[in-house]
């Protein structure tokens, strides 16, 4: 059993990884016409509604009986710091870097949850888990670097703006997730994010 949910979870986050690639193209698309925080706040209007809407056709509830006031609070919060504040900073990294470059600034999400996972729920980390997160810091590096754009002052601005956007965002959104972790570990998916969305 426990190998049929390992197997399942891996092929959710394939498939997350793969709906978010086709998100983010639509998005950059958005963005070229929409400032981040309207584009972020109508995606979040939008999921809100559907999500509040598909909640009784899925067999789930808006309040939960085992949900305490703190499950609550913690769900909002984290929707607040994890999706308002965490993908308006990665719209705005998106419209200065582009598709390409931003989807490497993603990649410094990981090390960004072994680190919030150390300081919130005191998680054990080995010496191969920091190593992989230098990797991905020195790669995410590589990959932002053009010496011929970084040379022009003005495109480097932009560019250095967006990778500190984009990492701000991967930091605040692996920070929210980590902490609502306990939480979401033992409660509805559709309740739990649809109070994400409302935070």
């Amino acid at each position: 059993m426990d190998q049929e949910w390992q197997t399942a979870g891996e092929v959710h986050a394939v498939l997350a990884a793969l709906v978010w690639s086709v998100a983010v193209i639509l998005f950059r698309r958005s963005g070229e016409r929409v400032p981040p925080v309207s584009l972020n706040l109508f995606k979040n209007t939008v999921g809100l509604g559907l999500f509040a809407l598909s909640i009784p056709l899925v067999g789930s509830t808006y309040a939960p009986a085992s949900a305490t006031v703190n499950d609550w609070l913690i769900l909002l919060f984290s929707g607040a710091v994890g999706i308002a504040v965490a993908d308006t900073l990665f719209f705005g990294a998106l419209n200065r870097l582009g598709a390409g470059r931003a989807a490497i600034v993603d990649c410094l999400y990981s090390p960004f949850v072994i680190l919030w996972a150390v300081v919130l729920i005191d998680e054990q980390v080995g010496l191969h888990h920091l190593a992989a997160a230098a990797l991905v810091g020195v790669a995410v590096w590589l990959g932002t670097w053009d010496p011929k754009q970084w040379a022009d002052r003005s495109v480097r601005r932009d560019l250095a703006l967006g990778v500190v956007m984009g990492g701000l965002a991967m930091l605040t959104m692996a920070g929210s997730i980590v902490a609502a972790k306990p939480v979401l570990e033992r409660s509805d998916f559709w309740w739990a994010t649809t109070v994400r969305l409302l935070g």
